[in-house]
């Protein structure tokens, strides 16, 4: 099963992150992509316009998705 992460920003390699998320992918048995969208170019106060601009980004990238999971940092987080 290929697996998709899209996500708006650089992810690597200057994300603090990138060597975890990199071993975490060289022990995970599927096929994954990961696709960086460039961040909104709106100016600070129009936060709205770009979160509308990214969301509609994110969601024309996982067209072919049969499942979708959204991560957000401040998002509700659910249990199993």
């Amino acid at each position: 099963m290929p697996v998709d992460i899209i996500a708006i920003g650089k992810v690597f390699p200057q994300h603090p992150e990138a060597e975890i998320i990199q071993e975490y992918l060289k022990r995970c048995r599927w096929k994954v992509n990961i696709k960086e969208l460039p961040s909104s170019r709106h100016r600070d106060n129009e936060l709205a316009l770009a979160k509308q601009d990214e969301t509609k980004r994110l969601l024309d990238a996982s067209q072919r998705a049969t499942q979708l999971l959204v991560c957000d940092e401040k998002g509700k987080q659910i249990t199993s």
